[in-house]
């Protein structure tokens, strides 16, 4: 008889051992609630932090690809009026939501040219930003046969339609042609773009 209840017992044992061996095992299978939740607060918290630099980066990103855009298309502006011996312009215009550029010949309706859109989300600012001759809604610069500018100096300047103060522009600074780059730096005085 004592047989018989010492192996009760053992069976009883197995089996306490075994469910609280399956009751730990269980606990550490996954997280508690809390955890759980702090986990979500931290990474909300995180993000929260983050969002803002990294908008402001992908704005500068479409702001310097649009710039290049606008420089690549003034230095073939001058590249044609030289190889082709004829005066060409660039012409940048706001179509709506949508930065455009185009270069053809002086003298060739604008409306017929194939105008290229500039990076979405970018949008061409007005004067005082922009001080290039403006003509029908169209900012335009020339440049004569020998790559230089007909009297005309300027810049086209560029923000992100978000109303983020990032500008970046494309400046002829010379009568010979000379094309730079810009920025503005938003802790001076107007925000300018130079």
């Amino acid at each position: 008889m004592n047989d018989d209840r010492d192996k009760i017992r053992m069976r009883r044992s197995r089996v306490i051992q075994a469910m609280l061996l399956s009751l730990n095992q269980g606990q550490s299978k996954g997280f508690t609630l809390l955890e759980a939740i702090t986990a979500v607060v931290l990474i909300g918290i995180l993000a929260a932090i983050a969002a803002p630099s990294w908008q402001a980066l992908i704005d500068a990103q479409r702001l310097n690809a649009a710039r290049n855009q606008a420089v690549t298309a003034l230095n073939d502006a001058k590249t044609r009026a030289k190889r082709q011996h004829v005066t060409y312009e660039v012409g940048f215009r706001q179509q709506e939501q949508q930065a455009q550029w185009a270069v053809y010949p002086v003298g060739a309706d604008p409306s017929k040219q194939n105008w290229q859109n500039l990076q979405n989300g970018v949008k061409l600012l007005d004067r005082p930003d922009t001080t290039m001759a403006k003509k029908d809604e169209i900012y335009r610069i020339q440049f004569n046969h020998q790559g230089e500018t007909n009297a005309q100096l300027g810049k086209v300047t560029f923000a992100v339609m978000s109303g983020s103060s990032i500008k970046r522009c494309a400046i002829v600074s010379n009568l010979l042609g000379t094309i730079r780059e810009g920025e503005n730096k938003p802790n001076r005085r107007d925000n300018p773009c130079e």
